[in-house]
């Protein structure tokens, strides 16, 4: 990455940075959790879940602390997905195995400098000559073959989806490696940026710009 290309990413994180911590009175996220982590940006985007899910199915308050949700579909809306033999939970694809916010920043500079701590889990069964290439797209996904699951880690919902989404390209043999890489650095930090202008969910009601956002990222998901 050269020099200048650094410096444009750094500012648009710093920017990032600046519209999630300068809320106004209205949008103010309070810490309805509880939590007394260590990384301010987590409490944030924990708080800001619990507002649109309700409070996690699973979360402890205290520094190294984690947020769990279970079966959530891309929209932020909780799904029941219990079978009727024996309680079992079924596996949809169209939904989120679970949604956690861990006390953590894990630093990472593709596609822009950022710190990530918002994972993202939904079922997927991967042909076993595509699971390099899906491990291989970004440092921050991963591939468990036994339960069949997938996770993007990122710091914001729609970057996550879009990994999902370029998870199930290469799964499905509609796109390479390389092709998705080169989607993966250019769609992400053009989220990014309507993240920043939209507030995304800074507030109770995130309004028509967020559903349109995620409309757009799931609908990839979909393809």
């Amino acid at each position: 990455m050269g020099k200048e290309k650094y410096r444009e990413y750094t500012l648009l994180q710093n920017q990032l940075v600046e519209a999630i911590q300068a809320t106004s009175p209205k949008e103010k996220i309070e810490n309805r959790l509880g939590l007394k982590w260590n990384h301010v940006a987590p409490m944030i985007r924990a708080n800001q879940l619990t507002m649109k899910l309700g409070l996690p199915d699973r979360y402890s308050p205290d520094a190294g602390g984690v947020a769990i949700w279970y079966y959530v579909d891309p929209y932020l809306r909780r799904k029941n997905v219990y079978t009727l033999e024996e309680g079992e939970l079924l596996k949809p694809t169209d939904v989120y195995s679970k949604l956690m916010i861990k006390d953590e920043e894990v630093p990472h500079i593709v596609p822009v400098p950022h710190n990530a701590y918002y994972y993202a889990y939904m079922y997927m069964d991967i042909p076993d000559d595509k699971v390099s290439a899906v491990r291989d797209l970004t440092e921050s996904v991963g591939y468990d073959t036994m339960r069949k699951e997938v996770y993007a880690r990122c710091h914001f919902a729609p970057a996550n989806l879009v990994s999902l989404y370029l998870i199930r390209q290469i799964a499905k043999g509609h796109k390479g490696l390389i092709h998705a890489q080169q989607e993966y650095v250019i769609l992400i930090p053009t989220l990014a940026k309507e993240e920043k202008e939209g507030y995304g969910l800074m507030s109770e009601d995130p309004g028509k710009w967020h559903q349109a956002l995620t409309n757009y990222t799931f609908g990839l998901l979909l393809e």
